[in-house]
This record gives structure tokens, sequence and C-alpha cells, in this order.
């Protein structure tokens, strides 16, 4: 759902969150929309988005228009006309946006699906004759289209569908880009550890200023590692976040499940070789095979789809628990900076830094479960091996030779039975993986908070160590520290220049190199 979707102002915080970490953003809007009510509508719930975010998706924004099949069916606005149009309208209301022509991308999806379905060889009976009216006309005749000529009339279709126009125009933006989002990704990730490192190095310098003492060193030990118990403590509250995963992973496998059970209701119903009467077993066994590995097929086609959607929705939630988790954390971070700052007076030198999990795509998100889980439904599946038999021997004699039959409500149940365990199977595996990947985030986050104290401490340790050496030493030492931190905090200053640059010329700036 978009940010201005009717009913989504549950997910509205996730959706920004998204918008502000994607490269490109694509709007879409409904060509049959345009010139109605529904129009000002969808800009007056638009302009509800936050000014900043409006602000900082400017450079990164393109508008599509869908359903541009409809252009002779509706206000006579063809694709020109439609951008200059949608381009006007947002100037109007948004200026802030900058919308140009260049940026409104009229499309035909429905056109681009059926003709990439007929290339790519994965197109339905249905989907073929929908395509043929499209290509050929309303009077086309199947005995007069071949192969060759579907193709070429597909690419003619997609052609017409704009949508490889929309595809190279943003791919040309993103690679365009490319190295600015890597610029700004990486300066992001340098700041956060110069960051880290003026922390350490202030507290470096102080704690040789303080000098040795038993009593100050054991209450920054004994207060971090309260912080540290704190922190485990507060983890344990995500067991609760665990269990809403699997149960959700649960409820997302069960709906999958019903649908397909209904499903083979309607394959069956389709499915002409279930219903004839054969007059040889064999005949009969080969013909429901083959019924069978279509059903298969089918419901496997089902799954990938259904699987692809989960993950995708998997991958959101999975980002959501990383925000939650970092959140959690912060408090933290600023606690540990709190109790060095007062204990070496050093409040207003220390930098508040935040934990970031590693970025990852969806992608490297999908290949990770793969690793994971190994063949999770695909390879081990029994809806992959054909289910044989389920002939009756009819009682009825014509001409001396038996009929055999199916029973419809027997197959039915079959394949059901067949469904469910399937779910059941996958369901475990899935909420073992859930609770691994939540495991591993919670594990990430301790051992930040472990890492990041260590840092403090063992600042201070070594100081005191180097504090304890002849005054000589101790001296270059101390200027050795000063001429650091005075490079470090001109590096800080310059890549926090750099970053306000880059954010300038692409538009937006990651959740990952946000300047303290």
């Amino acid at each position: 759902p978009g940010p201005n979707e009717a009913g989504t102002d549950a997910v509205r915080p996730q959706v920004e969150a998204l918008m502000n970490h994607a490269d490109v953003i694509l709007y879409i809007l409904d060509y049959s929309k345009l010139k109605t009510e529904e129009e000002a509508q969808i800009l007056q719930k638009m302009r509800s988005m936050r000014p900043d975010l409006i602000k900082d998706i400017t450079n990164r924004l393109f508008v599509v228009v869908n359903k541009m099949d409809l252009v002779k069916k509706r206000h006579g606005l063809d694709h020109h006309t439609t951008k200059k149009y949608v381009a006007d309208m947002f100037a109007e209301v948004m200026p802030e946006l900058g919308i140009v022509p260049e940026r409104v991308l009229p499309v035909s999806a429905e056109r681009a699906l059926l003709s990439r379905q007929i290339l790519n060889n994965t197109a339905s009976q249905s989907v073929r004759e929908d395509s043929c009216e499209l290509m050929f006309g309303q009077d086309w005749d199947e005995q007069d289209i071949d192969d060759e000529k579907m193709a070429v009339g597909a690419e003619r279709l997609l052609a017409k569908s704009c949508f490889t126009e929309m595809e190279s125009e943003v791919l040309s933006f993103l690679f365009e880009h490319q190295a600015t989002i890597f610029i700004s990704s990486l300066i992001g990730d340098t700041l956060r550890h110069l960051y880290i490192f003026n922390n350490y190095l202030h507290t470096t310098k102080a704690a040789m200023l303080k000098r040795s003492n038993e009593n100050w060193i054991k209450q920054l030990k004994r207060d971090l590692e309260s912080i540290k118990t704190e922190f485990e403590y507060t983890l344990k509250s995500f067991s609760d976040t665990t269990l809403l995963m699997q149960k959700w992973v649960e409820d997302q496998f069960a709906r999958f499940a019903f649908d397909m059970q209904n499903y083979v209701d309607t394959i069956l119903a389709s499915e002409a070789d279930v219903m004839k009467v054969h007059t040889s077993v064999d005949e009969h066994k080969a013909a429901l095979e083959a019924v069978n590995a279509r059903v298969a097929e089918q419901l496997m086609q089902k799954f990938f789809e259904f699987r692809k959607d989960l993950e995708l929705a998997a991958f959101h939630r999975q980002q959501d628990v990383f925000q939650k988790l970092a959140k959690k954390l912060h408090p933290f971070l600023e606690q540990v900076g709190t109790v060095v700052g007062k204990l070496l007076s050093i409040e207003g030198e220390l930098i508040a830094t935040e934990m970031q999990f590693p970025a990852i795509t969806v992608e490297s998100f999908r290949l990770n479960i793969d690793r994971s889980i190994s063949a999770l439904l695909v390879a081990k599946t029994s809806l992959y091996h054909l289910i044989k038999g389920w002939c009756t021997s009819g009682g009825l004699v014509l001409d001396s030779d038996t009929q055999y039959h199916t029973n419809i409500s027997q197959l039915k149940q079959m394949w059901v039975d067949k469904i469910k365990d399937n779910t059941n199977y996958t369901i475990q595996t899935a909420k073992l993986l859930v609770g691994e990947k939540v495991k591993d985030s919670l594990k990430q986050a301790q051992q930040y908070l472990e890492h990041y104290i260590s840092g403090y401490t063992q600042s201070v340790e070594n100081a005191i160590n180097e504090a304890s050496k002849t005054e000589e030493r101790r001296k270059a030492r101390m200027a050795q520290l000063m001429d650091l931190i005075e490079k470090e905090k001109s590096a800080i200053t310059m890549l926090r220049e750099m970053e306000a640059e880059s954010k300038m010329g692409f538009g937006h700036a990651r959740p990952d190199s946000s300047a303290q």
C-alpha cells in the first residue's frame, strides 16, 4: 500500500520508513481516475505525508500512470498530454515535489503482463485468448495464428504497453546515481565509526589526566556491567516478537492451504479427464496420473507466487524488528556515554551513536533464506510426486467390459490431505527459521553493546597503563592523542559537509547515514 491508500494508517510508519530507505520511488496513478473527484482525494491524502519526507523524496520520485490502454475509452488524453496534465496537476497542488513531464511515465501493466507471459511461454489458455483479442481483434481465429504470429504480436503489445520504456528510465536513473548512493552510504558508515573513535579518544585522554584510582575504575566497570545486565533483561521482552512472527507465519500458510483446497475444486472441475469413463484400467490410471500431474504443477505455481509474497512481507517485518531493536538499544548506548562522560567530566566531548544492522536487499534476504532452510517445501514437498490410483471398478457391465471411473470426492480429499500435510510440515520449518532469525538479531544487538562497552573499558585500562610510564612517555602520548583528536574532528566536519552535499544531489539520505 502507498502512504495515501485507504485503511493504511496502521502501517503508515513502516511505509514512510521504506520510502526513506528506497533508492527510487514509483507513485502509481490510475488513468481512469484522472479528472475525477478521486483525483483530488488522492492528492489531498498525499499532501498529508510528512513535510520532511516530501522534501526528502523529491529527486527520486517518478509518477507512473497505469491503465493507459483506456485512452480511447476515457478523456482522450494521449501519452504526451497525460504527462503534461499530471505534471501540471502536481505543480499546482504540490510544487515542492518538482514533478516535470519527464518524470511522468504512462504504462499499461495489463498489456505488459499478458505479452510477457506469451513471450516467456507461461501463458494459460485464458491469457492466450485475452492476448489474441488485444493483438488481433475480437474476430481472431485460432487456426490462423501460429507461435510465430503470437510472438510477433506479443512484442508489439509489449511495445504499446510502454513498460520497457518505464523500466529503462528508472534503471538509467539508478545507474546514473549509483555512485552517489554508494558514497552516501559509505559516508554514513564512516561517520558512525568516527563518532565511536572520537569517544574512545576523549575517554583515553581524560583517563590519562585523571590517573590511576581503583575506586573510580571499579565504579565505571560496575556501572557499565549494570547497563549490560539491564539490556539483557530488556531483550527478553523480544520473546513475544518471536511468538508473534511465528503466529503470523502460521496464519499466512493456513490461509494459503485454505485457498489451495478451494483451488483444487476449481482445477478438478475443469479437468474433463476426471469425468471420463474408461474401459481399460491402464488407460484410466494414465489419464488420472496426467490429471494429478497438472494439479500438482498448478499448485506448485501458486506456491511459488505465495512464497515470493511471503518472503517480501517477511523481509519488511525483519526490517521492522531491526528498527525496534535499534531503538531499544539506543538509550543504553546513551547511558554508556553518560556514565563515562560524567565520571571523566567529558560529557560535551562525546557524540551520541547508534547501532545499524547490516543493510540487506530483498534478494539477499531471499538467498539467505534459501541457504538457511535448503529445500523448504520446494524440494521436499510430495506435491512433486504423482499420486496414482483412486480408480474404482464399477459393477456396470456393458459388452462384457468393466468400466472404470474416478471417485471424485476421494480424489479431492486426497489433495486436501496432501495440502494439509505439506502445510503443517512447512509451518514447522518456517517457525524454526523465524525463531533462529530473531535470535540472531538479538545476539547482534547484545554483541554490539558489549563491544561498545569493551571499547571504553579498554581505552581506560590502556590510558592508565600509559599514565604509569615515565613523564616523558606520558607527555608524548598525550601530544599524540591531541593531534589525533584534531585530525578526527576535521574529518568529521568534512564528512558532514560531504553528506549534506550528497543529500542535495540525490534527494535523500539513507537511515544509516544520518549524522548526529
